[in-house]
């Protein structure tokens, strides 16, 4: 999954929700830049995992539909989850998905550092970036919208 799929469905949501990127730069508190970037399929991005909860946030679709190809505009985001909750689903899918592996199986990826696995897993890196939790979702193959959501079959 290419960073695309986000940048296509941000670019969707804020037409969708009548905003301007200007009102979304606003409201989440997010550089008008990078909301340009991130609603440009055209432009490479790699926000932290924070830019897109709050976006997806403010633009009140619900978190993981952010990764999905058929996204659900009528999805709403749910106000009782926030970073720590999404980054804690996630790490336990991982862990799901590893159990009998070694954590160094996700970091084969020529794109993924050893030290940037064992940051995440052990909740040392509070706030990734997109392109390490494709990597890692990709590594054991199970789509990302699926590692953040809690009691999915991943």
């Amino acid at each position: 999954m290419k960073n695309k799929i986000v940048s296509e469905n941000i670019g969707r949501l804020i037409r969708d929700r009548n905003f301007t990127q200007k009102e979304l730069s606003s409201k989440a508190n997010i550089s008008r830049n990078t909301i340009n970037k991130l609603s440009s399929t055209k432009r490479e991005n790699n926000p932290k995992l924070s830019t897109l909860i709050e976006i997806s946030k403010v633009l009140d679709v619900d978190f993981p539909q952010l990764f999905s190809r058929n996204i659900n505009m009528k999805s709403t985001y749910d106000r009782d989850m926030n970073l720590e909750s999404y980054l804690n689903i996630f790490i336990q899918n991982i862990e799901i998905k590893l159990r009998g592996s070694k954590q160094k199986f996700l970091s084969s990826d020529p794109g993924i550092r050893e030290s940037t696995v064992s940051e995440l897993l052990n909740s040392k890196n509070a706030d990734p970036r997109l392109s390490t939790l494709i990597a890692i979702s990709e590594q054991i193959d199970t789509r990302l919208e699926l590692l953040f959501r809690r009691g999915e079959d991943v």
